[in-house]
């Protein structure tokens, strides 16, 4: 018996180890609404947990999940609480393995209390503990992440104080969840907010936030600075990086330190359109350990206020994996959809492939697609979680979504990740000018040795002009289009964004 034991361990390492098959799924598990927040690799089981109402007494609670790495769920339950409050919890927020292997740890807040919750569930995903951190003196919370301390837990999120106002908050608790102590920290008057939390050592833990304008602010005036800062096992803050400009990194999640000393993490860019128009994109940021900036990658085609960064996460080869969404352009006579989007790149920021997912491919009716959660496994297969929301008159389905993708970026299970080594076209770039322009936009690509795409949209997304199969110099001349700020994007033969920018039309 204990041959075959071991020989089972080899062979679910094995299984792990190797290129998988990827796949696409929803998930409803009887429930009226289903929304996965957050996952985590355990062995060889991926654990998700989301928000989900059940059908019969319509009270929202904690869906706590457990599946194969090929998306079969072997145990699905719903935590709700005895009082009939409502628990909730937002995209990407915590769930970890507890340090005595016996379940896991996540947070979130109840619906009826202005407070947010520790809650540890034992391997089968039964209630262990559950305290509340109450703070009357707020009006929400956003209690996000958690890390196991010793004899304790740090939590962290941001707090919106009676004048609305908002900061960010540490507080460390006992093994029990008391709270032991709270710091808040932030400028008076503006908003902080928190999006990353990470243990560097037993003395030190960084947070990756930003500062923001005050509720309120009217949009040309608003403004957005990428924050970072460390705090001791007490508290105190040991160092803090600030981002000198307004609207250049409008946040920080999925922070990474970097193997010589550096940061790695996801960013929106802000763009000021108009009075009443703004929008974001997507991007990467690498700094040196003086906070240098090093590269930063945009990833997202559309600058739209829905997209944005969730999570980054390393490969096992030394490449880094990013998740988050963003809004496909508005193009006449065909659908426009918020999709699920992973991109793979190498540490001197070159992209390797970069998807855009839906879990309705074929609605007609469009859909909105949200990852929150990711893991890579051994074999450098990729698995995301999030929700998807299908618009499907009369009603609105929600659906919790796993999607999983092999190393070089495929869900179709024809697939297979071959180890041969793809060539890399030289990264030169295009030269794009006059800027301002008026009569001329030259696009000078003849550095490159491919062909290259080219189109440029507006401020709303919708696309004004297209050049395929592009070769040396190429000439746009928008005749007929108004001045304004416009954004072009480049990408080389395989469709892989390579360059990405903001022209601006002045007559």
């Amino acid at each position: 018996m204990k041959k075959i034991l071991v020989a089972l361990l080899i062979l679910l390492r094995l299984t792990l180890a190797f290129p998988q098959a990827g796949f696409n799924n929803k998930y409803d598990l009887d429930l009226s609404i289903n929304l996965f927040r957050n996952l985590l690799l355990d062995g060889d089981t991926l654990v998700v947990f989301g928000v989900g109402i059940q059908l019969n007494t319509n009270q929202q609670g904690i869906v706590f999940v457990k599946m194969d790495t090929f998306g079969n769920v072997h145990q699905s339950k719903i935590i709700l609480d005895e009082s009939g409050d409502s628990y909730t919890a937002g995209l990407n927020y915590s769930i970890i393995k507890s340090s005595d292997s016996l379940g896991y740890i996540l947070v979130g807040e109840p619906k009826s209390v202005y407070s947010g919750f520790l809650m540890k569930l034992n391997k089968e995903g039964d209630l262990i503990l559950y305290q509340e951190q109450t703070d009357s003196a707020i009006l929400v919370v956003f209690q996000r992440n958690v890390i196991e301390v010793k004899n304790g837990f740090f939590l962290s999120g941001h707090k919106q104080k009676s004048d609305f106002s908002i900061d960010i908050y540490v507080a460390r608790t006992d093994k029990s969840g008391n709270k032991l102590w709270e710091k808040s920290y932030g400028q008076p008057g503006i908003q902080d907010f928190q999006g990353s939390l990470v243990k560097i050592s037993d003395n030190e833990f960084v947070i990756g936030g930003s500062h923001q304008s005050p509720q309120n602010t009217p949009i040309p005036q608003r403004w957005a600075r990428a924050w970072l800062f460390a705090i001791d096992s007490l508290g105190e803050v040991l160092w803090e990086f600030e981002e000198s400009e307004n609207l250049v990194d409008a946040g920080v999640v999925g922070l990474n330190p970097t193997p010589d000393g550096g940061w790695l993490y996801c960013s929106g860019k802000t763009e000021i359109f108009s009075a009443n128009d703004w929008g974001s994109r997507c991007q990467i940021v690498r700094r040196d350990s003086n906070f240098n900036l090093l590269w930063t990658r945009i990833l997202s085609e559309t600058s739209y206020s829905t997209n944005s960064m969730v999570d980054m996460k390393p490969t096992p080869d030394g490449d880094w994996v990013a998740i988050g969404r963003w809004s496909t352009p508005i193009i006449s006579g065909q659908s426009n959809y918020l999709g699920g989007s992973v991109h793979r790149l190498n540490d001197s920021g070159d992209t390797l492939w970069s998807k855009l997912f839906t879990a309705f491919p074929a609605s007609p009716n469009g859909s909105e697609n949200y990852l929150g959660g990711l893991a890579v496994l051994p074999s450098g297969s990729i698995v995301a979680a999030g929700y998807t929301r299908r618009f499907a008159p009369p009603t609105t389905q929600y659906f919790g979504w796993v999607i999983k993708v092999t190393a070089d970026g495929c869900v179709d299970t024809l697939c297979i990740t071959s180890s041969a080594p793809v060539p890399v076209e030289e990264e030169v770039e295009v030269a794009v000018y006059p800027n301002p322009a008026n009569e001329e936009v030259i696009f000078d690509a003849s550095g490159r040795q491919g062909e290259v795409s080219i189109q440029v949209y507006d401020h709303s997304g919708a696309r004004v002009w297209d050049c395929s199969n592009a070769r040396g110099v190429v000439r746009w001349r928008p005749t007929g289009i108004a001045q304004g700020f416009y954004f072009y994007r480049i990408a080389d033969h395989n469709n892989l964004p390579i360059q990405a920018g903001t022209i601006v039309l002045a007559r």
